[in-house]
């Protein structure tokens, strides 16, 4: 698989879940196993903090070409390619099973490299503040799902810095 994407919805968080198979746009069938769960791992391979809705839909565009099926997440996947499920060539998937998504708080990662004297320092105040964090070396990635973790962030730099 080669990337996903949610289309026909009203915003770029939400609608039909697609995966490019082999330079080709399929759909995902929404069976009786799609859940929360596989919206869930969707959502975090986009970007985003958590899924709002897992549900399916008849969509406008149909679909000859049916990427997957009975796809099974335990919820904690790095990617939809990654759960238990099944590859479909052509479409074995019933009219009205399109597996759609609603994802909610896109997470932004920010990078900073730092001397190492600043390292305690800066981990203590990052972790203070309760964001996720990772350090290798002399840098640290910090994620968040808001712009005011942003700015907090930024802050505990310029502060670390000053």
């Amino acid at each position: 698989m080669q990337g996903i994407r949610l289309t026909t919805g009203t915003t770029g968080s939400s609608g039909l879940l697609e995966i490019l198979h082999d330079n080709q746009w399929g759909k995902v069938c929404g069976d009786d196993e799609w859940d929360f769960d596989d919206a869930r791992v969707v959502c975090h391979q986009l970007g985003y903090h958590n899924a709002t809705n897992s549900y399916k839909k008849t969509s406008i565009q149909g679909y000859e070409f049916v990427s997957m099926s009975n796809v099974q997440c335990n919820g904690n996947e790095t990617s939809i390619s990654s759960c238990k499920h099944e590859r479909l060539q052509e479409g074995n998937c019933p009219i009205g099973n399109n597996a759609h998504v609603t994802c909610e708080g896109r997470i932004m990662h920010l990078t900073y490299r730092f001397f190492s004297t600043l390292k305690p320092v800066l981990l203590s105040k990052v972790a203070s503040a309760g964001l996720r964090y990772q350090t290798v070396a002399n840098s640290i990635d910090v994620w968040c799902n808001n712009l005011t973790k942003v700015t907090t962030i930024l802050q505990i730099l310029y502060n670390t810095l000053s």
